[in-house]
């Protein structure tokens, strides 16, 4: 396997990664978003470094876009705004309705 050089964030320096590969893929998982892998809330996709890079989300690249979708209760509020995260910063800029 390559070495797979990890660099958390300020704020995330204690979170650990679970590194693996299938298919010829490379997936990096955070550990504190396994929890949210397991109940179905974060598809796997997320964390495929390999299709990242093959789609050029790399480091010279600031955004990546992802699909939300919520429970119908919460869609209407959460509709009304748009939210744009920093890559060195541990929280987003800017905090999604409640």
């Amino acid at each position: 396997m390559d070495r797979v050089a990890i660099e958390p964030t300020p704020g995330r320096t204690d979170v650990s990664f679970l590194t693996s590969r299938h298919g010829g893929h490379l997936r990096v998982v955070p550990t504190d978003a396994l929890p949210l892998l397991r109940a179905g809330r974060l598809v796997s996709r997320l964390f495929d470094v390999t299709t990242l890079l093959e789609s050029g989300y790399d480091d010279r690249r600031a955004d990546l876009p992802l699909l939300v979708t919520y429970d119908d209760a919460a869609a209407p509020a959460a509709r009304t705004g748009s939210w744009r995260c920093a890559p060195t910063s541990p929280t987003p800029k800017g905090t999604p309705p409640s």
